[in-house]
């Protein structure tokens, strides 16, 4: 799973927060990262853009390298994002149609 727990108001100038990716089956951290939310929020925009005009649910890969070797590829269609609080955005999160949380 990816996550983005922001450290500060979704929109306040200079937010950074933690992207988090976990293994679903084991629930070990795969990787973990400061980012901003100028460069997240973005990114979740256009991954929903791309799912409406491709006539589906938005998509998206994950690829983490080590020292230049392949660790680990994921295929996803959900990106969470949660307040400083752990409350869950929705709005501001990229989560499939059909999908309770």
């Amino acid at each position: 799973d990816v996550a983005y727990r922001l450290q500060g108001a979704p929109d306040a100038p200079g937010t950074t927060g933690v992207v988090a990716v976990t293994n679903r089956l084991t629930g070990d951290f795969v990787l973990e990262l400061n980012e901003d939310a100028d460069d997240v929020f973005p990114f979740i925009r256009a991954a929903r853009e791309y799912g409406k005009r491709a006539g589906g649910d938005s998509r998206y890969r994950v690829e983490i390298d080590i020292e230049g070797e392949p660790f680990v590829v994921y295929e996803k269609s959900t990106f969470l994002v949660y307040d400083e609080e752990g409350n869950l955005l929705r709005s501001r999160s990229l989560i499939p149609s059909g999908v309770e949380l």
